[in-house]
């Protein structure tokens, strides 16, 4: 069983400057990050992990060049209903009304604003990382 400070957290955000201080900003909440530039890259790395290894939490951009975020989505729960897909996802994104976007989503899919609010991402990713 994981201790909080061994917490995996994946964070696929194409934006190099907001990926980089979401990482800084968690490792020093005591996270442990992996980070990936878009979609495809993330979704391999899931894919790749050994179980022990996976995230307990993924904060996913919406949109991103070459797979977006709700196609991540859609090949999580589509290929990997059992495993992978279950695993918690904070979507990050400026676009859209964040409850009347997460209507169709699974219920370990939760949503926060970007620009993002320091106390809220720490919270948010406690919550879904089951730190709290």
């Amino acid at each position: 069983m994981n201790t909080p400070a061994s917490k995996k957290i994946l964070i696929i955000e194409d934006d190099i400057d907001i990926r980089e201080l979401i990482a800084e900003i968690l490792n020093e909440e005591g996270y442990v990050t992996a980070t990936a530039e878009n979609g495809k890259i993330g979704l391999d790395y899931l894919i790749a992990c050994e179980e022990k290894d996976r995230p307990d939490c993924i904060i996913l951009d919406l949109m991103m060049p070459v797979m977006t975020g709700l196609q991540v989505l859609e090949r999580l729960q589509v290929d990997h209903p059992n495993d992978l897909a279950k695993i918690p996802v904070i979507i990050a994104t400026a676009k859209g009304s964040p409850k009347e976007d997460l209507k169709n989503m699974p219920s370990n899919v939760t949503k926060i604003r970007k620009p993002m609010d320091v106390n809220e991402l720490i919270d948010t990713v406690a919550k879904h990382s089951n730190r709290v």
